[in-house]
């Protein structure tokens, strides 16, 4: 049976599932630190992984790496969707997003098995992203291999 609402019922609901975001000039002085906070922590990984005899280069793939684990771990964890209400500019870090949705369409459909529900499902949403990446890619390169001849 379908229960009706009322409009002060729904009211109610619908102010419960707003998004607690900060407002104002406050909200771009969080977003400055906050995103200071993060470039920091990258950096203090790249060091460690330097002081442990890793060149520049391979630092920055091991940070990568060790950024998806941890989107991976604060997806799992549920924080990644509250962090995201206050620092919306963690989200667009590229590792962290990627496995965020990555992980995410795993989780919602791992009810219709393994095969079909999280590994057919785990790209619904990053596959044209992918695509669309490469493609970008092959152009930009086949653009600068061109003119690099003049």
């Amino acid at each position: 049976m379908v229960s009706i609402i009322n409009k002060n019922d729904y009211e109610l609901f619908a102010k419960s599932c707003e998004a607690t975001m900060l407002r104002g000039r406050s909200s771009v002085i969080f977003m400055f630190f906050w995103g200071g906070f993060i470039c920091m922590f990258a950096e203090m990984l790249i060091l460690i992984f330097n002081r442990l005899g890793f060149g520049r280069q391979e630092s920055v793939i091991y940070l990568n790496i060790a950024l998806i684990l941890i989107s991976f771990t604060l997806t799992l964890l549920g924080a990644f969707q509250k962090m995201g209400r206050f620092a919306v500019a963690f989200i667009f870090i590229t590792p962290f997003w990627l496995a965020n949705a990555v992980l995410c369409c795993a989780l919602e459909n791992r009810a219709e098995g393994f095969i079909f529900g999280v590994c057919g499902k785990m790209f619904e949403i990053v596959g044209p992203v992918l695509v669309c990446e490469v493609i970008a890619f092959i152009l930009c390169g086949g653009f600068l291999y061109a003119f690099s001849f003049l």
